[in-house]
């Protein structure tokens, strides 16, 4: 009985390390296809055993304990195109460096929402509505916010007036204060910026503009409206009244080459005709000038 006991003890001891060899490590890098830049937080899994690993900063992944055989291996990430491929693992650790290419089709389901965060468009619980820089450069408008004029549902743009510089107001589903500004928060890039600025004359004074108009519409890649407080409530109550979400362009390259696309427009005022004035006398008091 102790001579069996024995030859079972030293048979374990045995398989024991042809087991821990057996078991190795699938690593590797996921990159961008076009540009070479590492993809951070990419997913890469391997579906037969139903295991994966994220990158890191540097896009790297580690998945470890893979027995040996032969695996699909899945690697995604959002705004690319899903990779799949076949690797087999022997009794050596193995590297699979991943490129992936940029799916432009599927970042059309996709809502830039509060601070940045990348969200499908179906699982949103509020109105979100994006604007392309292709139909904000349609018609050229001094200020941004005129671009978005009939463009969106549910919000109203007002000008104050046709003056090159004049303000110019959006409303979204309404008012929501009566006190304070009913504009609302513009947000460029994850940077929130006032866009009430200063009061709107409606029947005399001056016109004061509003800070969009310092916004460059061919710098814009799209335009996210965030509708009602719910779906900017991250924002706080600066978003009360909704909240634009302005994402700029990026370089890149065509075809691995650099292009540069410059353009340029401009406007001018040229009065037609002038009132006539007096200039002998000044007000004086009680009609006696």
């Amino acid at each position: 009985m102790i001579h069996k006991l024995l030859s079972c003890m030293t048979l374990l001891l045995l398989m024991g390390p042809v087991t821990a060899m057996a078991q190795v490590t699938v690593s590797g890098r996921v990159t961008d296809k076009a540009t070479g830049d590492v993809l951070p937080g990419a997913n890469v899994v391997l579906l037969e055993l139903n295991r994966g690993a994220s990158t890191d900063a540097n896009g790297e992944f580690i998945i470890a304990l893979v027995p040996q055989g032969t695996y699909t291996i899945v690697a995604s990430f959002i705004g690319y195109k899903e990779r799949r491929g076949r690797i087999t693992v022997g009794s050596s650790n193995v590297t699979e460096n991943i490129t992936l290419e940029p799916d432009l089709l599927g970042l059309d389901e996709l809502v830039v929402t509060a601070f940045g965060i990348e969200r499908d468009r179906k699982s949103l619980g509020y109105g979100a509505q994006t604007v392309g820089s292709q139909e904000l450069g349609l018609a050229r408008t001094t200020n941004v916010v005129n671009a978005l004029s009939g463009k969106v549902a549910g919000v109203r743009i007002n000008s104050s007036n046709g003056m090159v510089g004049s303000s110019s107001a959006v409303f979204i589903r309404g008012f929501t204060t009566f006190t304070q500004s009913n504009q609302p928060l513009f947000v460029v890039d994850g940077i929130p910026i006032d866009n009430s600025g200063g009061g709107t004359a409606l029947q005399n004074g001056v016109s004061n503009s509003n800070r969009a108009i310092d916004i460059n519409q061919e710098d814009i890649e799209n335009i996210t409206v965030l509708k009602g407080p719910a779906a900017a409530v991250l924002y706080g109550s600066r978003a009360a009244s909704g909240a634009i979400i302005i994402t700029t362009k990026k370089g890149g390259s065509v075809n691995g080459r650099n292009v540069v696309n410059y353009s340029v427009s401009y406007a001018f005022d040229d009065v037609n005709r002038y009132p006539d004035f007096q200039n002998e006398y000044g007000q004086g008091t009680t009609g006696v000038y």
